[in-house]
């Protein structure tokens, strides 16, 4: 299985669009699949080091050879996709039509979709699967996180709810699903852009021809296919082709379900008014991102069935996922990028976009909370220095919980209102003498009000959310822990015991970050009420992060 998840990992997360790029113009006819794995095993014996070059060249030999004999009808270029399925048999399962995991799977599923993600394989299992299906599948409202086949070990599970210790609203469940999809959508609104967002707006083509081939339209000639790749140089060609694409999406969003989003009028073209759902699937959260389903299922279905529309265009679908999976690396907070600034990335990308904030807010939310979910959302309220009003007495009113993004039906209030907790959360400030005593005065009145809206929670439960603890965020660069610790003194003297200190996330150096871990347990007296935030620094292996950065520590001036 190591081996399988190494080649998935080479093929789909490895690989570069460019190389891909390259390989299409260069194969006609024929040797794809050759040319295709001449760089794979240098790429994998990186990761796996215990298989020499040599026994990585077999193994792909033997998937060459294994695809080849199951689907000897069609093209090398279909091979990667068919490989994905075959990996995905071995670890998935259905129950009540829709895809589980099964349970002895469980962990190494995990490790092989933190990569590339589950959809992909997911997709291209059920395509295989369903080739020969009649009726056409509509029903792609499937968890973002697959659960498991066993429904006793499911159970068994989810007795105690399990708890992060917490998420960025904005970029919690499937967050790079959901921009992706308004990507495809919307990319068109920006035509001067840096080289990724040339990439992004290539793939939205790309995927407005899939889906066209999906529900029986024709495959692109020769000359369209050609004209997709110099478009990814940008200019005149990637706009020509952008304004005639956008036409089309344009005409088929006019046909496309409408979600229940003020200001939204479409959301996916890929959502069809035609589809026959029912109306727990056309309120499910996972309608969102049911278009993108949708698209590589049936495209994916297609070619396993040996379409020549789809079989001529699998080559592009293959760049189209490589697009996906590249961009992806970054927009996961699970990938290996450290500190507060891989965050704001995140929060800068999303600037000037409309209505998307809302959208992740309710998905987050709904997917976080949905039926079968023995869940609490703890979600953190700002208390912003120099504002004219806190903000910890608002309720969560604004970002309309209530309402599904599909559909019609609202939740039930007095079943949220008793699995959200709100947390009180200040933003370290950077430390300078100037305006200390002011910026104190005013987090103390803070804390007066956590106090006592704390204090009237037994009588809000009923109407209003709990408050359930107070949070200290933003960079350890800012101030050492001991720059709040008569804050901490004086909320405590108030009987007040609840926090959270955001620690060893954003460090100059390993030793920092640990120092400043160590200080919030000496100095702030840490106890069981309180809890602490990221603490990367703990995570760290000592002897690699400093071989590394040549042996070389650094500390502030201070």
């Amino acid at each position: 299985m190591d081996i399988e998840r190494g080649i998935i990992k080479a093929l789909f997360y490895d690989y570069l669009p460019n190389k891909m790029i390259n390989l299409i113009i260069s194969v006609e006819d024929g040797g794809f699949w050759k040319r295709l794995i001449e760089p794979l095993p240098d790429l994998m014996k990186l990761r796996m080091i215990h298989f020499d070059g040599k026994e990585l060249k077999q193994a792909l030999d033997e998937v060459g050879r294994e695809c080849g004999h199951d689907y000897s009808e069609s093209g090398e270029e279909s091979w990667p996709i068919l490989y994905l399925s075959r990996v995905a048999d071995k670890m998935l399962d259905m129950a009540h039509h829709r895809p589980v995991v099964k349970f002895d799977e469980l962990l190494r599923w995990r490790t092989l979709t933190l990569y590339v993600g589950e959809d992909l394989l997911t997709l291209s299992w059920l395509a295989l699967k369903e080739k020969n299906a009649v009726d056409c599948r509509t029903d792609f409202v499937w968890e973002d996180i697959l659960t498991i086949d066993q429904v006793h070990k499911n159970l068994l599970i989810g007795q105690k709810p399990l708890s992060d210790l917490h998420s960025h609203l904005g970029h919690s469940s499937d967050a790079f699903g959901i921009r992706w999809v308004y990507w495809m959508n919307n990319c068109w609104q920006q035509p001067m852009m840096a080289e990724s967002r040339t990439w992004v707006c290539v793939a939205a083509i790309i995927r407005y021809y899939m889906f066209e081939i999906a529900i029986g339209g024709k495959c692109p000639s020769k000359q369209e296919v050609l004209t997709i790749i110099e478009a990814r140089k940008g200019g005149e060609t990637l706009l020509s082709l952008q304004g005639r694409i956008y036409k089309k999406v344009d005409r088929a969003s006019n046909n496309s379900l409408i979600p229940n989003i003020d200001g939204i009028e479409h959301w996916d073209y890929a959502i069809q008014n035609s589809w026959k759902v029912d109306q727990d699937v056309l309120q499910s959260p996972y309608m969102m991102l049911a278009g993108e389903r949708s698209v590589v299922y049936g495209f994916l279905k297609r070619v396993f069935n040996r379409e020549p529309e789809a079989t001529d265009f699998v080559k592009m679908f293959y760049l189209y996922t490589l697009i996906k999976v590249n961009c992806r690396k970054d927009f996961i907070q699970t990938n290996d990028l450290i500190g507060l600034s891989n965050y704001q990335d995140y929060e800068d990308n999303d600037e000037g976009i409309t209505n998307l904030g809302e959208v992740k807010r309710r998905y987050a939310i709904q997917s976080a909370l949905g039926p079968r979910r023995n869940n609490y959302l703890e979600t953190r309220i700002s208390l912003t220095y120099n504002t004219k009003k806190s903000r910890v007495d608002k309720s969560l009113a604004d970002i309309r919980i209530e309402e599904p993004i599909f559909g019609k039906r609202k939740y039930e209030r007095g079943k949220l209102l008793d699995k959200v907790r709100m947390v009180a959360t200040h933003s370290k400030q950077k430390y300078t003498r100037e305006g200390r005593l002011d910026y104190f005065q005013q987090i103390k009145k803070n804390i007066d009000e956590v106090v006592e809206r704390t204090k009237s929670n037994h009588r809000l439960r009923k109407k209003e959310f709990c408050l359930v603890g107070m949070d200290f965020s933003s960079s350890d660069e800012y101030a050492r822990p001991e720059a709040y610790a008569q804050l901490i003194r004086y909320a405590r003297a108030r009987k007040y015991y609840r926090f959270t200190y955001h620690a060893g996330e954003d460090f100059y150096d390993l030793m920092d970050g640990l120092r400043t871990i160590e200080d919030i347990l000496v100095l702030l007296k840490w106890d069981r009420h309180c809890r602490l935030g990221h603490v990367i620094s703990l995570g760290i292996e000592p002897l690699s992060y400093y071989n590394e950065r040549g042996w070389n520590v650094i500390a502030t001036r201070q």
